[in-house]
């Protein structure tokens, strides 16, 4: 299999590593296979000495679309017999909240569901002016995910949180960033250029002085964070076997097919 065809490729720098999202034609909507990627990646530059960051970011002009409601695996490793399971998801997000090194998210375009949720537990947030952040999991029948239930609120202030969680709020960059979301927005045409520039910049700074820094920051959160991830995946659990997101996800392909059909005929 040729690396372009990845769901993740991972590029090596200097003293740092990209993690791209790589299915820009499905606008990079995550499979559980790009969490088992992405978890293995996370886990493996925390033991690397030579990485000191990891970038997230998009292929493409997405960020990311979030889950692909397409995707057959989707839900196969939520539970065990009935009862909660230890899914990639809830690998995926412990593997960010334990990762000991800075995490910085580009966020080169849209960031849908966990593209959205996922930057409450990275430590530097930039993104696109063409950036927007969306978290519709009442509209899908679900709960909130990566522990945005705790880290949203947080960051942004309840009422905020409450808007983007509960009742769907779309957020552009620049209102991402005065909600606290966001460290600061570029223009798309030299995004990736501030992106390294600013990574660049810090490169030759004392190591320990950011493992310490992060620990310091993170620490008194760890344990919050990894029993709110088990509680939100134990509630999408619930939501799953409610039934619910299936007749949401049967809804919303019928809007997307009358919605192309409209276009078509015009």
């Amino acid at each position: 299999m040729k690396s372009e065809t990845l769901p993740v490729l991972v590029e090596k720098c200097k003293n740092y590593i990209v993690i791209h999202f790589n299915r820009p034609k499905r606008k990079n909507a995550f499979i559980a296979k790009m969490y088992l990627l992405i978890t293995k990646s996370l886990n493996e530059a925390a033991k690397d000495d030579d990485i000191r960051f990891v970038i997230l970011t998009g292929t493409g002009d997405y960020f990311t679309s979030g889950a692909d409601i397409t995707d057959p695996s989707r839900n196969q490793d939520y539970s065990i017999n009935g009862r909660p399971g230890r899914s990639t998801f809830r690998l995926f997000v412990e593997a960010l909240i334990k990762f000991p090194k800075p995490l910085i998210a580009a966020v080169n375009g849209p960031a849908i569901g966990v593209g959205s949720t996922m930057l409450g537990l990275c430590d530097l947030v930039l993104a696109s002016d063409s950036s927007s952040f969306l978290t519709p999991f009442s509209r899908v029948g679900i709960v909130p995910e990566a522990c945005s239930s705790y880290t949203f609120p947080k960051i942004m202030g309840s009422i905020k949180a409450t808007e983007m969680l509960i009742f769907n709020r779309h957020l552009n960059a620049e209102e991402a960033m005065e909600a606290g979301l966001v460290a600061d927005v570029f223009p798309q045409k030299t995004f990736w250029k501030e992106v390294l520039n600013k990574i660049e910049s810090a490169l030759d700074f004392p190591q320990n002085s950011f493992l310490y820094s992060k620990s310091l920051l993170r620490a008194v959160d760890k344990n919050i964070l990894l029993e709110t991830n088990r509680q939100e995946c134990e509630r999408t659990i619930e939501r799953i076997i409610s039934g619910d997101p299936a007749l949401q996800t049967i809804k919303f392909k019928e809007q997307r097919r009358k919605h192309k059909s409209a276009i078509a005929r015009l």
